[in-house]
């Protein structure tokens, strides 16, 4: 892929004058990008045929062929091409629809912020991982992890200038299946709390929203798996294992950084740091167990093994889906190089660092698994001495 060139960007609404807006807002970025208007699908599809486009940005409600109908088109067509659904439509069937053929939805009307960021964060996302592999695998899936409805309420919710903790605790509460949850994760061995937690609003108040809105997200990714698939696969392995990471990695954060956002941000990151794994079980199951059991025999590091077998990572794979989500560049790249981390080119402990350091813990108090620690990398930012101070703060006992 040529990078240096500018990106091509097709916008698809059957209203004329919302694309004329839409040419007029975005005409400050016309030095990036190439933008071309198609008024219907089949329009759309004729300037696919023709030009080599990076995006199809689709209205939902078109008559004849819809924004779902369109985009299934040019999934199966342009598999490269990033799709995305913009429309005010709120009819939850279509919304659901739009799931497999579309890498992000946007409401309408959407600012010129909201949408110049997410064009720009998936451009930016694809250029930095794309290797002819991890896009394609994306692209080519029939399922792809989607964010939980709760966790977008939540996310909008704290935007507002009447977010208090009461109206967190009122929206978690209308979910009774993620509400029992949350307490019991609260009140688990995990966080270690002195006194039992009795209500979402007292698991707030001490753990922070930040975190309960990492939960959330967690535990919505993995609920969607089925009770087969939960044997098969030692899901509920790799969601302890997830939950432990990020928490280990909010406290490495306040122990070397002492700042309360970069931990928020470093337990979400190593809390869904293994996505990319829960879409090889949904999507290749029968390659992912080859990686399993290669790994039994081989002492090769796992990331190795994946590229053999899969042509790309989990952790590619996990990165370009949560960029396509619209998660910060800090998360995505922490969740991209976890396994690799001087592929960051860090030259201070961050994001990547620590979440690195937090995983490879994790696991080596969690054997059998080998010890996954980039020493070089850590020697590099001078930081292995702390190693045993970090292990001893971290160490899990149930």
């Amino acid at each position: 892929m040529d990078k240096t060139r500018k990106k091509k960007i097709l916008f698809v609404d059957d209203e004329n004058n919302l694309l004329q807006g839409l040419e007029r807002m975005l005409r400050s970025k016309a030095e990036l990008w190439d933008m071309d208007f198609a008024a219907s699908g089949p329009e759309a599809l004729m300037k696919l045929e023709s030009n080599a486009f990076d995006m199809v940005v689709s209205d939902m409600q078109m008559p004849g062929m819809d924004g779902v109908q369109l985009l299934n088109k040019v999934k199966h067509l342009y598999p490269h091409v990033i799709r995305f659904i913009l429309s005010g439509h709120a009819d939850r069937e279509m919304i659901i629809r739009s799931v497999g053929p579309t890498h992000q939805f946007l409401a309408k009307p959407c600012d010129y912020e909201i949408l110049t960021e997410a064009i720009s964060k998936a451009f930016g996302l694809q250029d930095f991982l794309y290797n002819g592999s991890a896009t394609s695998v994306v692209n080519d899936a029939s399922t792809l992890p989607t964010l939980p409805e709760l966790y977008q309420k939540l996310r909008q919710l704290l935007c507002s200038p009447d977010c208090t903790m009461r109206s967190i605790a009122r929206v978690i509460a209308q979910d009774i299946s993620m509400t029992a949850q949350i307490l019991h994760l609260v009140n688990s061995a995990f966080f270690g709390m002195p006194r039992n937690i009795d209500t979402i609003e007292q698991a707030v108040s001490l753990i922070g929203v930040e975190a309960i809105n990492s939960l959330i997200l967690t535990a919505g990714i993995f609920k969607e798996f089925t009770e087969e698939q939960m044997q098969e696969f030692h899901i509920k392995s790799i969601y302890d294992h997830s939950i432990l990471t990020g928490i280990y990695a909010s406290k490495i954060t306040m122990k070397l950084l002492n700042d309360r956002k970069t931990a928020d941000e470093t337990m979400l990151a190593g809390m869904i740091h293994d996505i990319g794994k829960l879409f090889f079980i949904e999507n290749k199951p029968e390659l992912w167990k080859q990686v399993l059991s290669s790994y039994e025999t081989d002492n090769r590091p796992f990331h190795e093994l994946e590229n053999k077998i899969l042509g790309t990572t989990h952790a590619e794979v996990g990165a370009y889906i949560l960029g396509l989500w619209g998660l910060s560049s800090n998360i995505v790249e922490a969740v991209a190089f976890h396994h690799e981390p001087q592929k960051a080119q860090c030259t201070k402990v961050d994001t990547v660092a620590i979440v690195h350091i937090a995983n490879a813990l994790e696991h080596q108090f969690s054997p059998p698994f080998k010890n996954k620690m980039d020493y070089d990398f850590l020697d590099a930012l001078d930081i292995t001495e702390r190693l045993p101070e970090l292990e001893e703060l971290c160490e899990f006992r149930s």
